[in-house]
Parts: C-alpha cells; sequence; structure tokens
C-alpha cells in the first residue's frame, strides 16, 4: 500500500519502521495520529463505468452465465495456529527496558559487595597491624 507524507512519496517499510518505533501497537492509529501521513488509494484497472455500492450485477450478454456458482470448500483444519504469539512492538521494547534496568540493579549490587569486602579487608589488616603493634611493645618492655 503505497503512503505520502506531507506530500511526498514514501515506502511501506519507511512508514512500518516508523511504527515499530513508536509506542502504538494498531497501524491504523499510528497513520491517522501521525500529522502528514496519509495512505494513497491505488487505482486499479479501468475507472470509468464503475458500479456504485450495493448495485446489482448483470452482464452485457445474458446467454454468457457462469455454469459453476456454488464456493468451493477449503480445508482449513490443518492449519496450526502458533502456540507462542509474537509480542507486540511495545511488548518487545517493553521487556528490552526490564531487563536493562534488571542489569544495571545487578550492576549496582556487584559494586556495593565489591565495596564492603574492600572495607572488611581493610579492618582485617588493621586489627592485624594493631595486634603485631602490641605484640611489639609488650616484647620491648
Amino acid at each position: 500500500m503505497p503512503y505520502k507524507y506531507k506530500g511526498e512519496d514514501i515506502s511501506e517499510e519507511f512508514v512500518t519502521e516508523g511504527f515499530e518505533n513508536s509506542s502504538f501497537t494498531i497501524l491504523d492509529d499510528y497513520i491517522s495520529d501521525t500529522n502528514g501521513l496519509e495512505v494513497v488509494e491505488e487505482k486499479v484497472g479501468k475507472t470509468s463505468g464503475v458500479a456504485v455500492k450495493d448495485a446489482t450485477v448483470t452482464s452485457k450478454n445474458p446467454e454468457q452465465a457462469s455454469e459453476n456458482t456454488e464456493l468451493e470448500q477449503v480445508d482449513t483444519s490443518s492449519e496450526l495456529e502458533d502456540p507462542k504469539p509474537k509480542k507486540s512492538v511495545r511488548g518487545q521494547i517493553r521487556a528490552r527496558e526490564l531487563a536493562s534496568r534488571k542489569k544495571a540493579i545487578d550492576q549496582k549490587k556487584q559494586k556495593e559487595l565489591i565495596l564492603k569486602l574492600k572495607h572488611c579487608v581493610s579492618l582485617v589488616v588493621f586489627v592485624f597491624l594493631k595486634i603485631n603493634f602490641i605484640t611489639y611493645w609488650l616484647l620491648i618492655i
């Protein structure tokens, strides 16, 4: 389906990419809410003599009639539905945001643990030096 943005022709891929990067979940909502974006109706075939909506259709040649007026039945029972439907674009973005947030929290916790470990090591070294200092003075006296 062709599109125009502010009078310029643009590709369907460009519109799709913009939609996927937006917060919209329905393409029609994205198109109607984007100022200057419009769908261009394609004109196919002859435009003169086009029938009005709900018009009765008759052949120009009454003797020429379709022999097969029944619809063919198509078996769709063997088609399987996707067991895991794909997440919407908004859902995918939200999942990435949550994963990024979790990673940042984990990194912060790791840094805090390293800082606490350094503090504990400093205390142990301080106590060790204090004990050595006291022992040294006791030996001198």
